[in-house]
């Protein structure tokens, strides 16, 4: 599984975290990943290794 980090909090961890914390975003109005740690949602992938 590929690592992702978050750009606000700077966590790392496996993908399927990100996904497993996937919740609905007021900025999109859609249900996706979000942050584990601080719950920030992402718009975006951000690969690391």
């Amino acid at each position: 599984m590929a690592k992702r980090f978050c750009e606000h909090c700077f966590y790392r961890g496996d993908e399927s975290e990100f996904l497993a914390a996937a919740d609905f975003c007021i900025e999109c109005m859609s249900v996706h990943a979000h942050c584990p740690k601080c719950k920030s949602s992402f718009h975006s992938v951000h690969v690391v290794e």
